[in-house]
């Protein structure tokens, strides 16, 4: 473990696990109708779905209730918006699972695009 502590090591394995996920879910994602996130602003107004690590959520006092997350593949990161009744009904898979698989609608303004959250599913290891 060269000088970390358990939960160090056995997170960088998490990390690790999930990579190798996204590798799997990257060579196969055409079989499973996946679209790249960094494909997500060529689109606007398509349903699609995605899938990948969360790297950031946020659910800022100003936003009405709404959860922000950010998801990366292989391909870049995706800006997701759920919507306060998809948060409140999918609270705890979206505050504990790593690793997601999201269906939604592309959205775009100016050069910043998004995807609104239809559908949340987490993806295991």
């Amino acid at each position: 473990m060269f000088g970390k502590t358990v939960a160090q090591y056995l997170g960088f394995q998490k990390v690790v696990l999930a990579v190798i996920v996204l590798a799997f879910v990257a060579r196969f994602g055409l079989f499973l109708r996946l679209l790249g996130v960094n494909y997500l602003a060529a689109f606007v107004s398509l349903g699609v779905q995605v899938a990948g690590l969360v790297v950031v959520r946020q659910a800022p006092p100003t936003a009405n209730g709404h959860l922000f997350i950010t998801l990366e593949d292989e391909t870049g990161l995706a800006n997701l918006i759920i919507r306060p009744d998809l948060y409140e009904r999918e609270r705890q898979l979206l505050h504990e699972a790593d690793l997601l698989l999201v269906t939604g609608l592309t959205q775009r303004a100016g050069q910043a695009s998004s995807l609104l959250v239809q559908a949340v599913a987490a993806l295991q290891p």
